[in-house]
Order: C-alpha cells, then sequence, then structure tokens
C-alpha cells in the first residue's frame, strides 16, 4: 500500500470501534479491483507477472487512504497491543467498507480517462460528467463516517 505514515500517530482510542453482526473482511486487494473491472489478469504471455498496472495500484490505494482516513479504520492489522503485525496484512473492515473501497477505487481508475470529467455526450447534446460523490458509496459508507470538528 501506500505511505501510511500520517495514522502513525493516531491512538488506540482514535479509531472506529462501531460494530455490526457481519463478519468483517480484509481492505480489497489489486486482483479483486481487477476482477470488479473486469481487467484480464496482467501476467504476459511469456508467463512474466509484472504485477497490477500501475493505475490500478494507484487507483485502489488512493480510494482505501480516503475512506480510512473518512471513517477512521485502521489498513494494516494489528495485535491485541496494538503493535503492526506483518506490513504487507491489511487490517479488516465490515464487508460494506469494502465493497465502497472498490467501488471508489473503480470510479478513479476510469476517471483518468474521462478529461475535464466529462464522460461522454448525451443524445441531446449535453455532456455527461461525473458527479462529486457517488452516492452509493456515501450510502455504503453513511454508519462508518467519523465526523468531528476541527
Amino acid at each position: 500500500m501506500s505511505d501510511l505514515s500520517v495514522y502513525e500517530n493516531w491512538g488506540a482510542d482514535d479509531y472506529n470501534v462501531w460494530s455490526s453482526n457481519a463478519t468483517w473482511v480484509q481492505w480489497p486487494t489489486y486482483d479483486e479491483l481487477l476482477d470488479y473491472l473486469e481487467l484480464n489478469s496482467y501476467a504476459s504471455a511469456s508467463g512474466h507477472d509484472p504485477g497490477p498496472p500501475r493505475p490500478v495500484i494507484v487507483a485502489l490505494d488512493a480510494a482505501i487512504s480516503r475512506i480510512a482516513e473518512r471513517c477512521r479504520l485502521r489498513v494494516l492489522a494489528v495485535d491485541t497491543a496494538g503493535a503492526l503485525k506483518d506490513p504487507k496484512e491489511l487490517a479488516t473492515v465490515p464487508p460494506e467498507v469494502k465493497q465502497a473501497a472498490l467501488m471508489h477505487a473503480a470510479r478513479l481508475y476510469r476517471r483518468r480517462t474521462a478529461i475535464e470529467g466529462v464522460v461522454g455526450a448525451s443524445e441531446l447534446g449535453g455532456t455527461i460528467r461525473y458527479e462529486a460523490f457517488d452516492r452509493d458509496v456515501e450510502a455504503l459508507l453513511a454508519n462508518w463516517i467519523v465526523y468531528g470538528l476541527a
């Protein structure tokens, strides 16, 4: 994942601990985003595995970072004492947060081809633009966003 040093100063009480009845799952992976985007595997014909395309990495890292910050959820897994486990092990999140992260990452990935936010043209001559916020993502995150005063 990307540089997550911004979270190093958070205390144990700074994280969202609201609980639901759903089983928590790990944050989405690059492969899950590729499946969600319905992109082909990134392995080359020679069998060499170059890893996921850079735009996929950037989109998923940005989506996870933004949602983790808004919802005050951990990105990397920690043990019961709060110490970082394996630096590559992602924390668990509610299923609706994972789905929101996938949807937001897909939106960011597709946004790179939308010049000035214009997705296309309508039949009536107008343009179709990306909205500032995805209502479905906001609805999925509604129970998890932590509001605060500066």
